[in-house]
């Protein structure tokens, strides 16, 4: 599908991934608000992860905004927008509608203010994490355009979108990361040669750019086959680890949240800007 018009000759598209929004460490907007039991308004106050999260997400949007100038932004979001109700303990609340809600508000930033955002692509994530079969992203998506009806919303499983003269396959679920750090990449290389190979056995161009989410991992591998390029993004999180990641990334001790955006410009080749920030989650102490 093709998102814009040749002759614009210019657009940056913005790239978020898993915010778990819901969750005690996921993305909230501070401003969110929530109805009570007694049908009043009433704030989610953010803890000290989740304003830490904001502030990399919102900087991120800064520098985004200030990259495109006065060209058109699209904005990619590569799923699990919520956090859903499979893992209880760590949520801010187990009312479903809260997690739409907190969802919703987290677009605030490219919106309220800025009519750069003319096109936005939510891809489903995981059914643990969106009440099933792509419900919070839809749910989301009709939200925002029921206020933003002039904005271009969409929300599917994957797709290969065509960008000016660029052509971008998004999904959530993507290649593992690798599992060691001599190994970092590898994985995403072999899963982005595959995907080259097999367009080209079918007389198909490669994709220019494969962007992936899930793995709370930020990596970035450019591959060569023949006379094809191609770069596999796999974007970082929006959120800070909970019980279940800390276990499934076996205790790294460390974490990568923020954004990318990808610069588009008629012939030439595509620059990508990361704006992420790294953190130590590994308690400190000196005992003798």
């Amino acid at each position: 599908m093709s998102l814009l018009n040749k002759k614009s000759g210019r657009v940056v598209i913005a790239v978020m991934s898993d915010a778990h929004s819901g969750h005690l460490s996921g993305l909230l907007n501070p401003d969110t608000l929530i109805q009570d039991d007694q049908h009043k308004q009433v704030k989610f106050y953010p803890n000290e992860r989740q304003e830490y999260v904001w502030g990399v997400y919102t900087k991120g949007i800064d520098e985004t905004f200030k990259l495109a100038g006065k060209d058109n932004i699209l904005l990619f979001c590569l799923g699990d927008l919520t956090h859903g109700n499979k893992y209880i303990p760590e949520l801010m609340s187990t009312r479903g509608a809260d997690q739409y809600t907190i969802g919703t508000a987290i677009f605030d930033p490219w919106l309220q203010s800025h009519k750069n955002v003319k096109t936005i692509r939510i891809i489903f994530g995981t059914g643990a994490h969106n009440f099933g079969q792509g419900t919070s992203e839809i749910v989301i998506s009709e939200r925002l355009h029921d206020k933003h009806p002039e904005i271009d919303i969409r929300c599917y499983y994957q797709a290969v979108c065509k960008v000016l003269d660029k052509s971008v396959d998004i999904a959530h679920h993507g290649p593992p990361t690798g599992r060691r750090l001599w190994l970092s990449g590898n994985e995403a290389r072999y899963y982005l040669r595959d995907i080259m190979l097999t367009a080209l056995t079918h007389g198909e161009k490669p994709p220019d750019v494969v962007l992936r989410g899930h793995r709370h991992v930020f990596v970035d591998e450019i591959v060569t086959e023949g006379d094809y390029k191609s770069r596999i993004i796999i974007a970082p999180p929006l959120c800070l680890p909970g019980e279940f990641a800390i276990q499934v990334a076996q205790s790294v001790g460390k974490a990568t949240t923020g954004m990318i955006a990808i610069e588009v410009i008629d012939g030439m080749p595509m620059q990508v800007h990361k704006f992420v920030d790294t953190i130590k989650t590994t308690v400190m102490e000196t005992l003798c």
